[in-house]
């Protein structure tokens, strides 16, 4: 069991970054926590802010599905 907290880990994303996922959707990282059991970086992700679906993925299953949205080209 990890004891540290989302803020002591190593981490890829934060909170309110956009990502794009291979659909070419926009989905917002709205929470960054760590999984108590396995020390795992996960996020909870919102595509958009308009719609309520939500998903919460790992930090390999985010690099392998979506690419960092740029300032410039986000569609949120």
């Amino acid at each position: 069991m990890s004891d540290k907290s989302a803020r002591e880990v190593e981490h890829e994303n934060e909170v309110g970054d956009v990502l794009r996922k291979l659909d070419s959707s926009n989905w917002v990282v709205t929470n960054r926590m760590i999984d108590v059991d396995t020390g795992e970086t996960l996020y909870r992700l919102r595509e958009d802010w308009h719609n309520p679906a939500t998903e919460v993925l790992t930090e390999e299953q985010v690099s392998r599905a979506f690419d960092v949205v740029e300032d410039g080209d986000r569609d949120v």
